[in-house]
């Protein structure tokens, strides 16, 4: 949760019940599931050089 989420972002939530959708919603669940994979950590390790430029660019992302 950060700014954004909370100020700037207005996701919507929404009930069914009984409707044909949801059994799509699961397939379609179940078909990103299956074309997932999951990552090593050595796969989403950065470099110390990214991490101080992601830090810096967190500074000024609450101005956006």
């Amino acid at each position: 949760m950060d700014y954004r989420s909370l100020y700037l972002h207005f996701e919507n939530g929404i009930y069914m019940e009984e409707v044909n959708a949801i059994k799509d919603i699961a397939k379609d669940f179940e078909n990103t599931f299956k074309e997932s994979k999951k990552l090593e950590d050595k796969e989403v390790k950065t470099g110390v050089i990214k991490s101080i430029w992601q830090a810096i660019l967190r500074l000024f992302a609450p101005m956006f």
